[in-house]
Formats: structure tokens, C-alpha cells, sequence
């Protein structure tokens, strides 16, 4: 899983992969929802006063690809993310900062997605800004980009360096199932192993190759004989499904790292008993799930609106989930399959 380093993988729950198991009769069954995506990831924000909220992550509520990276981001830190109009921040959201003490907000996107006058709102609150967006330079006749994800991964690791040995995970950023069915997975590779994330198309700003390849063939169609997995599934549900099954995985195992000093470091991951449900058709609602699930040591699955995918349903009935929180309204996953849940 991560070149140059002496992993050794303890299976403290073996048993548990094998043995068949059934969803808790005891499981709970919530919903985190508002009137549109901004009020949602407002009141998910309400809902888990994460620790530091003297830095801030917000982004265009219209980009996802912006969105999601931002939600990885902020997830990585552990600090408030909210997604916003594009014309500009709303007197509840400024004086969410001014009552939250904060300090900074990184604004994710350019000032097609988020203008100007987002900027000025913030800095008129005596709060620093520092704005994240796909970056090009044009040095000849030839313009080179340097993609947001990178930009990203630059500010991480000035708190969180990255493992050079540790890998890439690589994705299609523009399939948005993919991007936030993954979210709690790759948020815990980059804290706990240094990994680092990338779009398959910026393939060439990297000199890893990839470890871990998230999403099928048609998604990620990267071929090369040094990647150790590829999850994914027929389609965006499985897909999800599979992701969540490494996320168990490493809840059933303790990684104990050997350093070239002669010290060792246990990395514990812990047990997965929440699914956070969110629509698998249109990403609106569910830009915020990203922190349902890394305050509630979840995964992120999918599902239709009207009625509970499938797949999905096996995934809860088989691994004991103890808590479904549903993040979005009734049009995106709806009272149906919120009825469907609660039957389990």
C-alpha cells in the first residue's frame, strides 16, 4: 500500500470479515436538511462545532469539483466548511465568523465562481483571506496549469507534510459521485499517511505514480502496472460501496509503521458504524456530507431519491451500521427511503 516503508497489517476483527452479519435492530435514522445547499451545510456546520473554528473553508455551491476539494480540505484540518452563493456571503454567514472568533477563510475557486465582493465582506471584518483557485501560467507559447488540487495539497503541507513514499491517489474530478463517495477515505490517507490526491488529467504534475486509482476504467482509464488497487464498481453506487468497504477494512486493522530512525508508529482507524446517505443523482445536498461523516466516523453512500439503492441497502444490513444520517431534503433523498430505513 505505500512504497518504501515496512508496513505490517494486524487484523484485530478477522472474524469479522467473514462471519455474516445483519443491520442492528437498534439502528438510528436521521436527517440533516434546510431549505436549499447553503442552509444545509450551515446547519451541518451548527449541528458539529468542530474544535478550531478559527479558520474557515468556504467555496461556490454551484462547482462541485471546487466544492469537493474543499470539503477535503477542510476535512483534512478539521475546520468549518460552508458552501455559498456566487454573488456573495449573507449577513447569517458573516456574523457566523464574527460569533465563531474566526481568524481566516480560505476562499476555494476564482472570481468566476466566488466574485470580489466575497473578499472585501470577509477582510471588512478585520478576517484574513487567502483565496485557492486552478492557477496558469503562460512563461512561452505553451500555458501550463497548476490545478487546484495541487494549490491545495500545498497549503496541507505546510501543517501536514506529505509522504513521498506514501503514494497518490488519483480520481476524475468531474464525476461527482466518485469525488464524494471518496472523500472520507482519501481525508484519512492524507492524515494519516501523507498521500496525496490528484485528478487523472494532471497525472503529469506528479512524479508518483498512482496507488490507489478511485473509480472504473471509463472513469479513470490510467493504465500502468505500478498502481497497487483500483477500487470501483459497475456503476456510481457500487462504486461507493466499495470505497465504504475499504474504509471497514481499515477500521478492522491497526498499521504499525517502521521509521528509518528505528521507531515505530501504530496508525488505528476507527470501527465504521455510520452511513451517510445523500442523493447519487445531483450532488447539491450533499456538498456538506463530507463532515457528517468525518465528525460521525462514517462513509458517504448513495442512493436514488425515491427509492433505497440496492446495493446500498446490502452495504447497511451486512456491516452492523448503527447510524444513517440522511444530509439533504425530501427531493433529494426522500421520505420513501427514509421509511425504507427505518424497515431495516
Amino acid at each position: 500500500m505505500v512504497k518504501g516503508l515496512r508496513k505490517s497489517l494486524i487484523l484485530s476483527c478477522v472474524l469479522a470479515l467473514f462471519l455474516p452479519s445483519v443491520a442492528s435492530a437498534d439502528m438510528n435514522v436521521s436527517r440533516i436538511a434546510g431549505a436549499n445547499r447553503y442552509e444545509t451545510a450551515m446547519k451541518v456546520q451548527q449541528k458539529y462545532q468542530v474544535q478550531n473554528r478559527n479558520e474557515v473553508v468556504i467555496s461556490s455551491g454551484h462547482d462541485f469539483r471546487t466544492a469537493l476539494y474543499a470539503s477535503y480540505m477542510a476535512n483534512v484540518l478539521r475546520i468549518p466548511f460552508y458552501v455559498i452563493p456566487n454573488t456573495g456571503l449573507s449577513r447569517v454567514m458573516l456574523n457566523e465568523f464574527s460569533k465563531s472568533n474566526t481568524k481566516k477563510v480560505y476562499i476555494i475557486g476564482n472570481y468566476n465562481n466566488l466574485n470580489r465582493s466575497i473578499d472585501n465582506s470577509i477582510k471588512s471584518l478585520g478576517i484574513q483571506t487567502k483565496r485557492i483557485s486552478d492557477t496558469y501560467v503562460k512563461p512561452g507559447e505553451v500555458t501550463h496549469i497548476y490545478p487546484i488540487s495541487d494549490k491545495i495539497e500545498e497549503e496541507l503541507s505546510n501543517r501536514l507534510p506529505l509522504n513521498p513514499d506514501s503514494g497518490l491517489i488519483l480520481v476524475n474530478e468531474d464525476k461527482f459521485p466518485d469525488l464524494i463517495s471518496s472523500i472520507p477515505l482519501i481525508s484519512q490517507y492524507r492524515k494519516n499517511f501523507g498521500s496525496s490526491i490528484n485528478d487523472l488529467r494532471y497525472l503529469g504534475h506528479s512524479l508518483e505514480d498512482p496507488q490507489i486509482i478511485i473509480g472504473g476504467p471509463s472513469s479513470v482509464p490510467y493504465i500502468n502496472n505500478s498502481y497497487v488497487e483500483r477500487i470501483s464498481g459497475q456503476n456510481r453506487y457500487k462504486t461507493a460501496v466499495e470505497i465504504a468497504k475499504k474504509c471497514v477494512f481499515l477500521g478492522n486493522t491497526s498499521i504499525t509503521e517502521e521509521r528509518e530512525n528505528g521507531s515505530s508508529h501504530e496508525i488505528v482507524f476507527n470501527k465504521i458504524d455510520t452511513v451517510v446517505l445523500v442523493d447519487g443523482t445531483n450532488y447539491p445536498d450533499a456538498l456538506a456530507s463530507g463532515t457528517v461523516a468525518t465528525m460521525n466516523n462514517g462513509v458517504i453512500l448513495l442512493t436514488e431519491p425515491g427509492k433505497l439503492n440496492e446495493d446500498t441497502k446490502a452495504f447497511i444490513q451486512e456491516n452492523n451500521i448503527q447510524n444513517v444520517i440522511i444530509v439533504g431534503g425530501e427531493k433529494s433523498v426522500s421520505k420513501n427511503v427514509e421509511n425504507e430505513l427505518r424497515g431495516l
